[in-house]
């Protein structure tokens, strides 16, 4: 499993060691300080809800289409109609999820906000760090299992797109890979 793998790399160390950063930050935090967090994080989830749930399932797919699209071009190619029809009905047997993770995140921040009530507590530094931590799986049940369903969709789609490139598409995109692969090295040389 890809995330497993990801799992073992250093820089999930370090996010454990921000984490605690945070904590000790938020520990430090007055009570005016955490009134003016509590309102950020209630208008930008607000803000969130709103822009996540105002269009409808149609717009929200022709936006993940829009976005695949503009990987690909970022990539050096130029998807044809035929291919975008292709994502597009791939893309459309997802399920909507908007709604669940909108109420996952807003679960996830009055758990936070919560925190923070508490940041005078002995055990508040575990506490948050196990929470700031806790992102990768705040769905479950039924949503979690739709959520692997989309993401297995969407690889199935970006890899049949990849396999549907003609010859020039895919000189194009290994082109371009192969250039990013080259300031990489020459970036990772120069550090």
């Amino acid at each position: 499993n890809f995330i497993e793998l990801l799992d073992g790399f250093p820089h999930y160390q370090e996010s454990g060691e921000l984490a605690q950063s945070l904590a000790g930050v938020a520990a430090s935090l007055s009570d005016t300080q955490v009134a003016e967090v509590r309102r950020f994080v209630e208008e930008e989830q607000s803000e969130y809800r709103r822009e996540h749930l105002s269009d409808s399932y149609d717009g929200y797919l022709r936006e993940q289409v829009d976005g695949i699209k503009s990987m690909t071009k970022a990539l050096g190619v130029k998807l044809n109609r035929s291919q975008i029809a292709s994502l597009r009905d791939s893309l459309a047997l997802s399920y909507d999820l908007r709604e669940t993770e909108v109420e996952v995140e807003e679960q996830w921040n009055a758990e936070l906000l919560k925190l923070l009530q508490e940041r005078r507590a002995p055990e508040f530094t575990e506490r948050f760090t196990t929470h700031w931590n806790n992102v990768a799986s705040l769905l479950d049940g039924t949503a979690l299992v739709q959520q692997e369903k989309n993401t297995d969709l969407l690889v199935t789609a970006l890899t049949d797109l990849i396999n549907d490139l003609d010859e020039q598409q895919r000189q194009q995109l290994s082109d371009k890979l192969r250039q990013i692969g080259l300031e990489l090295l020459h970036m990772s040389r120069k550090g």
